[in-house]
């Protein structure tokens, strides 16, 4: 009897504790899951961010790009320009451009077809490609037939060696045309350009441009399958050519005799 008693009477203290201990567990599990549901969330929030940035930044690049040559088109070609001039003026140091243009293109568009043009385009590409550096950027410019190299930390005298070997590569490579054709005198004139960091500090994007653009025309004028290297001579020369001439003094009638 009297253990039946001690039993009663410890059950009494032991029922509330296991039922506190109890409820301390399932309150431990509860917030265990609450605490792994939420850290799920997160981890799930943060791959989907991570996979959406990398879509973007995928977007981006493919906005950037000639959809069928695979390198910047002309809108990429006025941001990256206006940002290498901006940090060559920052930092006073030096870069080079190249502008290319072909000089059969529209020959061999109008005899094989523009088939063929678009693939003497994609070869030529290839060519280049395989001569810059990964430092160097290479776009589409303007026109179909024109091309932007962009050569940070390299001078004219750089710039014109590397237009040489791609010049001279594309007069001798052999383009295959569509249905078999080899179209020739596939040919290439480049004007070449320097930043120079005390007479270039104020010129723009634009004013860039158009030095190249006069520095491609010399090479054109030259003969066509040259390349030009503007020098701050050539250029002066350039701009008293084409500077509009002062109107002269309109000359005064004799006076009438008195």
């Amino acid at each position: 009897m009297v253990l039946i008693m001690g039993l009663v009477s410890m059950s009494t203290y032991l029922v509330p504790a296991i039922t506190v201990w109890l409820a301390a567990q399932i309150t431990l599990t509860l917030h265990i899951v609450v605490v792994a549901g939420l850290l799920f969330i997160v981890l799930g929030v943060i791959v989907c961010w991570l996979i959406l940035r990398k879509r973007i930044s995928e977007l981006k690049d493919q906005s950037a790009r000639d959809s069928m040559l695979d390198i910047y088109n002309s809108a990429e070609c006025k941001l990256r320009l206006t940002s290498e001039l901006q940090r060559a003026k920052r930092y006073t140091s030096i870069f080079s451009a190249c502008l290319i243009d072909f000089d059969g293109l529209k020959k061999a568009n109008n005899d094989y077809g523009y088939a063929t043009g678009d693939s003497l385009l994609a070869q030529f590409v290839a060519i280049v490609n395989n001569r810059i550096r990964d430092v160097d950027l290479f776009f589409r410019f303007k026109h179909g037939d024109e091309f932007m190299l962009i050569l940070p930390s390299t001078d004219g005298f750089g710039a014109r060696d590397l237009s040489e070997v791609i010049r001279a590569r594309v007069e001798k490579y052999k383009f295959q045309g569509k249905n078999s054709s080899e179209p020739d005198n596939i040919t290439v004139s480049i004007g070449v350009v320097q930043f120079d960091p005390e007479a270039d500090r104020e010129i723009s994007r634009e004013e860039f441009v158009t030095k190249l653009e006069a520095a491609l025309k010399k090479a054109k004028k030259g003969g066509k399958n040259r390349t030009f290297l503007m020098e701050p001579d050539d250029w002066l020369d350039h701009i008293k050519a084409t500077s509009p001439k002062a109107p002269g003094v309109a000359q005064n009638n004799p006076a009438a005799p008195v």
